[in-house]
């Protein structure tokens, strides 16, 4: 059967010189494996349009005995050229593209999170300062995901960690296992709940910065048992003056 819908890209595994596998996370069937023919250097190939986080309209054909079904069309759903000449929004979406292909299943389908999804690619292709943008799109996707950070109890201390394994804030010292330290803590606790629009008056120090990140990597890594790393958030690094 013939089905048109959108989809984001999240991988592409080249099959030979004009055709690839590539794996979508679409609106109307969730994470599926498509067969992609007509990818030659030509100018109206497809090619050019597949990229991390690209935002496609795609006409598929769907067996119900296949495991791999077939993309007959495809086309640029909503433009997000951006994320391919700016270096910087470039690397935010090739780390975030990478953090979704670990994180979603094949098969999983969520429209509510692919809503999401579609509405923070175009921000991050749109907005001009996005220096805390992948700290703030990493918040809101552990709420899909059913992790989100309990907010800070009032009965805590000025100074507080927070503790990866339970997702709460904790004072100095309780934390069991795995934590993100005190300046960092703090930070987390500002951004929690920040509307989108608020985020670029956020000032945070390129330590802080870096110490959030990779606390949030981990624990991402805590709580999605198929994310086992990020491998481009060293290259995300070396492009950010953190």
């Amino acid at each position: 059967m013939i089905h048109s819908t959108t989809g984001i890209l999240l991988h592409t595994i080249k099959h030979s010189d004009s055709s690839a596998v590539v794996h979508v996370f679409t609106r109307d069937f969730g994470r599926k494996p498509y067969f992609l023919r007509g990818l030659s250097k030509k100018k109206n190939s497809p090619r050019s349009i597949l990229f991390p986080l690209s935002i496609l309209e795609l006409q598929v054909t769907d067996r119900d005995n296949k495991s791999l079904q077939q993309i007959n069309e495809v086309s640029m759903h909503k433009p997000t050229f951006e994320l391919l000449s700016n270096p910087v929004k470039s690397s935010i979406a090739i780390f975030l593209n990478e953090v979704l292909h670990r994180s979603i299943e094949v098969n999983y389908h969520n429209e509510v999170l692919y809503d999401f999804l579609e509405n923070a690619i175009q921000l991050l292709d749109s907005c001009s300062n996005v220096k805390n943008f992948h700290l703030w799109f990493m918040l809101e996707l552990s709420k899909y995901f059913g992790f989100y950070p309990m907010k800070k109890s009032e009965l805590c201390s000025a100074k507080f960690q927070f503790e990866l394994e339970s997702g709460t804030f904790t004072d100095i010292g309780g934390c069991s296992g795995a934590f993100i330290d005190v300046s960092a803590a703090a930070v987390l606790d500002e951004v929690l709940g920040m509307k989108f629009d608020k985020l670029s008056s956020l000032i945070i120090s390129s330590f802080d910065r870096k110490a959030l990140l990779h606390g949030l990597v981990d624990y991402f890594i805590i709580h999605v048992p198929s994310l086992k790393r990020v491998s481009s958030l060293e290259v995300l690094e070396t492009v950010f003056e953190f």
